[in-house]
């Protein structure tokens, strides 16, 4: 008898469905049911996994717009499946990213087996923002997708109080059970169909086709553990990340792979999911490749020990090492530039709407400060000599920046002692196009500045009057100019 069958190892581990030629038109009438269960069953497998995702999977075809959604975009961005098929995916990215999108998509659609990462800001159905990291892949050329497929994961909140945690296992709860409900009734009109006609026949093997084609060819690792936490199933992009071979974790614990200081916390979250008390978080921890090398990796679990077809815990891995090392730098380049900010002699400060949000340390010192607590949220407007001085150097800066980017000035300023001295003021914009988001300031205090100019003021006017008053004729040759000055005799 023809038809597919969801294999076993000796172990009893799952692998993919195989092939073993269907001839509708010469299997005889009394098998075909068999077969029709079989395939509804291998169907089954791969669709549970795609469908109980925890990440959006999208295809959208190649003028950008949506031919499939499976339900976790109802969870992250309230839109129901249904309501996503037909529309461009343009339509939910923020502008700002839009360009960059287009620019994207474009190129994959131009290439081939071109896996592209990305992270995009896209608007949910009540209003607000999320942030979607993931990956696509042009799968055009696949005919059971004919489309480019997307992997994407809400990473807008990483942690949620325990309120918000229960809150959304009861909400899930209720939709898989509605879903669940749905999905029967459907499954029940596709037995009755498959057994009389051919076409749903078909339509059924290419759906199970398209399910199994997304997880073998997903750049995400889909793992399934069962009842004794040892690997039962692995995506074949286990090979890629990790190096091994998808069989050779087979009947293996993943936590004799994972790195020994995140052992505990990855058990914690397992053992979470384990007991129902939440679907899934976002946990980060290190995994021991084939070479012994460490990477980086970022899963998410569910329960689906009471689904048919699955029976077990499903991991989606993601490899997050260079996010990592990224995430690394820009610390260590925050740190190097609050060091610099902190310990530069140059007194800098931001001010929004008009008020001290943050000082270093040498701006207190200027001003006679102790401590930043005492002047954040101060108006600046008590670092001037006088009201009348705030405001007229207020319409200066203003004035400048209408056609500068940097506004420099010279004030009269107020220490906490009462003390008045004269500085100078460069004001910086943070966003030129609109001042009311803030502005970076540098003081310095040039009184001893403005000393050596009054020395030398005085000393000139003393030098003209001794040459004024002499009747004797003196000459001043400046050899760097070439310039003679005579005085008046």
């Amino acid at each position: 008898m023809g038809g597919k069958t969801l294999a076993k190892t000796p172990s009893g581990n799952h692998s993919f469905p195989q092939d073993k030629g269907i001839n509708s038109e010469t299997t005889p009438t009394v098998n075909r049911g068999e077969t029709i269960r079989s395939l509804k069953g291998n169907e089954e497998f791969f669709k549970a996994i795609t469908q109980n995702s925890t990440d959006i999977i999208i295809i959208v075809n190649r003028r950008g717009r949506i031919t499939y959604a499976n339900p976790a975009v109802e969870r992250i961005m309230g839109y129901s499946p249904e309501a996503l098929i037909g529309r461009s995916a343009f339509d939910f990215i923020a502008k700002t990213d839009l360009p960059r999108a287009v620019y994207d998509f474009g190129k994959a659609v131009l290439t081939k087996s071109t896996v592209i990462p990305n992270c995009f800001e896209v608007r949910h159905k009540d209003g607000s923002t999320r942030i979607l990291e993931g990956v696509g892949k042009n799968m055009f050329a696949n005919p059971s997708v004919r489309g480019f497929v997307m992997n994407v994961r809400d990473i807008t909140e990483r942690k949620k109080t325990e309120e918000e945690l229960d809150a959304y296992r009861k909400r899930l709860e209720e939709l898989v059970e509605v879903r669940t409900a749905d999905l029967e009734k459907s499954n029940e009109a596709l037995r009755f169909q498959l057994s009389e006609s051919k076409a749903v026949h078909e339509a059924l093997r290419k759906s199970e086709e398209r399910f199994r084609t997304l997880i073998q060819e997903s750049s995400d690792i889909i793992s399934i553990l069962d009842d004794q936490t040892r690997f039962v199933f692995n995506s074949p992009s286990v090979n890629a990340v990790f190096g091994y071979p998808p069989e050779y974790l087979l009947g293996k614990s993943p936590f004799e792979f994972i790195h020994p200081d995140d052992l505990a916390r990855v058990r914690a979250a397992y053992n979470t999911v384990l007991n129902h008390t939440h679907p899934g978080i976002p946990t980060e921890f290190r995994f021991r490749k084939a070479g012994g090398s460490w990477l980086h990796l970022e899963a998410l679990g569910q329960n689906l020990f009471d689904y048919p077809g699955i029976n077990g815990i499903v991991i989606t891995s993601r490899d997050v090492t260079e996010r990592k090392r990224t995430e690394e730098h820009l610390r260590e380049r925050d740190q190097m530039i609050k060091s610099i900010l902190s310990t530069t002699p140059l007194g800098i400060g931001l001010t929004v709407d008009r008020k001290i949000r943050w000082v270093n340390e040498a701006w207190m010192q200027i001003f006679g400060f102790e401590d930043n607590e005492a002047c954040m949220g101060q108006p600046i407007s008590i670092l001037y000599a006088s009201e009348k001085n705030y405001e007229e150097s207020r319409r200066r800066i203003y004035t400048i920046l209408k056609h500068a980017k940097i506004a420099s000035i010279e004030a009269f300023m107020i220490r906490q002692s009462g003390s008045v001295f004269p500085a100078q003021i460069n004001v910086a914009p943070i966003d030129p196009s609109d001042l009311k988001k803030g502005a970076i300031s540098t003081i310095t205090d040039i009184s001893e500045w403005k000393k050596m100019e009054q020395s030398l003021r005085e000393s000139e006017e003393r030098y003209r009057l001794a040459l004024e008053a002499t009747s004797d004729g003196l000459w001043d040759w400046d050899i760097t100019t070439g310039v003679v000055g005579y005085s008046p005799a």
